[in-house]
């Protein structure tokens, strides 16, 4: 292998590992926030005796905001390094195995559209998601 497609290689490897490596700290950091989250809905369980309405409409509101405005776009976050991460490590796996191999374009990845609900597919986000609105639940029906 030449110079010029061992830094190549190089590079795919690092953004490969780059990519790979922000997929984590993210997932670590959502989970300490998902936590967050659910020790105040079981604080408001527990602790508040006789919630009013507003409390049961801003408990919803505020489940639906998280699931939809911080769940939804760390799964598209999450996605798209992922991807990121499997095309530049299937570039340089490319570049080491075929010495005529010349790098692809990255072809894009849209996970913006608002409807979009593949988010619920991915296991993770689907027990955050239904762990929160469980919780939600309890918290305004465990008090009446």
């Amino acid at each position: 292998m030449d110079v010029q497609r061992k830094l190549v290689f190089e590079a795919c490897m690092k953004l490969a590992e780059y990519f790979n490596a922000q997929f984590n700290q993210r997932r670590q950091y959502q989970w300490k926030v998902t936590f967050g989250v659910w020790t105040l809905l079981v604080g408001g369980i527990v602790f508040i005796k006789k919630p009013s309405s507003v409390q049961y409409w801003l408990a919803a509101i505020l489940t639906i905001v998280y699931i939809w405005f911080y769940l939804k776009p760390l799964w598209q976050a999450n996605e798209k390094d992922k991807y990121r991460a499997k095309y530049y490590r299937i570039q340089a796996e490319s570049i080491l195995l075929d010495p005529l191999y010349e790098l692809t374009e990255n072809p894009s990845l849209d996970t913006r559209k608002w409807t979009d609900l593949r988010f619920l597919r991915d296991w993770s986000m689907r027990f955050q998601t239904i762990a929160t609105i469980v919780l939600t639940l309890l918290f305004c029906l465990a008090q009446r």
